[in-house]
């Protein structure tokens, strides 16, 4: 009685312990993976005095910075996430971009710069998402006044139109387009602007309205897409062959081939770009009555001619099936060929291209022929006009 009472007594107290320190455990993990948002930290405009800097306004960026981000981290230290930037910025200052700088610094003691400066994080380890915004008045005393009592300069980083900087309105071809990708390519572009600092406020498949964070107004930039499958860059493809062979018998095959296309704007905005997918496409079919034959738009029941790739046009939002050829034989003994062009939505943001085969025969017994039948479909491209 007495061990198990020790034993159990143990147990009472070593229980908690490990409960203790598996939760310490899991908090600390929790702290080193959370990232912060410095889009919802709000400061209030801070006053920055620049009577140390050179009277002729000039100032070297990362002495500047560094000390506005002390500044803004001593008036604001206790609100979260402030701590954290303030030690990321200060040790790893090339880590970051600066936007909204002045051009220049006030130069006498009645003059005032008022400004947003943007801190973006330009690479994923620093932990960040988003960019921190501080409202700073640049002021000059000169031991004479305070920054409440001078008179603001006009800024003109923080008055520039977007439409100065953003001078390049065509950003090329994008493949596979998303907002991200359009916004990179309006970046590579124009120098000047960083993606973190740019919004996007409305988006097709051909134009994208830009705003942005530091400058004023909006532009229209315009693009043309490039649609490439998940499949092959060449958006091509073909169903296997399906053949049947009959005797006494009827058989069938059916032979079926898709391409997928992520379409990362959605249906919508698809469908408010383009009328139409077409589908350059054509088709073959045999039997061994007939022989070969070709089929396009022009040859629906075949040519015995091999003939060029002609272009279905589908609606986009269409999911209905689309007969393009068929062959049909028909006596004691019958083959039969169809052929088929769709397109299907999994979902808003996932687009297919179908096609497939149907062959068929029947041979009686009353006599000593087979029926055989064999048929493809073959896709050359896909365009969105």
């Amino acid at each position: 009685m007495f061990i198990m009472g020790l034993l159990n007594s143990m147990t009472l107290i070593s229980q908690p312990l490990a409960t203790t320190y598996s939760a310490n455990v899991i908090n600390n993990i929790s702290n080193i993976n959370e990232r912060i948002d410095l889009g919802e930290i709000y400061i209030d405009t801070s006053d920055f005095i620049v009577d140390k800097y050179n009277k002729d306004g000039s100032f070297n960026t990362q002495d500047l910075t560094k000390e506005v981000s002390l500044n803004a981290y001593n008036k604001n230290r206790e609100i979260k996430g402030m701590k954290e930037f303030f030690n990321s910025f200060v040790r790893n200052t090339r880590d970051w971009e600066v936007i909204g700088l002045p051009n220049s610094l006030p130069t006498q003691s009645n003059q005032k710069v008022e400004t947003t400066l943007a801190f973006v994080p330009m690479i994923e380890s620093l932990n960040f998402d988003n960019s921190l915004l501080l409202n700073v008045n640049f002021c000059r005393t000169n031991g004479e006044e305070g920054c409440s009592k001078t008179k603001p300069e006009t800024n003109t980083e923080k008055k520039a139109k977007l439409k100065d900087i953003l001078k390049n309105t065509h950003i090329g071809t994008i493949k596979n387009p998303s907002e991200k990708l359009v916004l990179t390519n309006v970046v590579k572009l124009n120098n000047d602007l960083v993606v973190n600092d740019l919004n996007i406020d409305s988006i097709s498949y051909k134009e994208a309205m830009i705003s942005s964070k530091t400058y004023d107004g909006s532009v229209l930039v315009d693009f043309d897409s490039k649609f490439v499958s998940e499949q092959n860059e060449n958006n091509s493809f073909r169903t296997q062959k399906a053949q049947v062979e009959a005797y006494n018998s009827e058989q069938s095959m059916t032979k079926s081939a898709s391409l997928n296309f992520n379409i990362a704007l959605g249906k919508d905005a698809l469908a408010g770009s383009f009328d139409y997918i077409g589908i350059n496409w054509k088709g073959y079919s045999w039997n061994n009555q007939d022989s070969e034959r070709w089929h396009n738009n022009d040859h629906y029941s075949g040519t015995t001619d091999n003939i060029e790739f002609t272009t279905k046009k589908i609606g986009v939002r269409g999911t209905n099936d689309t007969a393009v050829f068929d062959r049909i034989y028909s006596n004691t003994n019958w083959m039969k060929c169809f052929g088929y062009i769709s397109i299907s939505w999994t979902d808003d943001f996932t687009l297919s291209i179908n096609c497939w085969v149907e062959v068929s025969s029947y041979a009686t017994a009353w006599n000593a022929y087979w029926a055989k039948a064999a048929a493809y479909i073959e896709i050359d491209n896909v365009l969105f006009i």
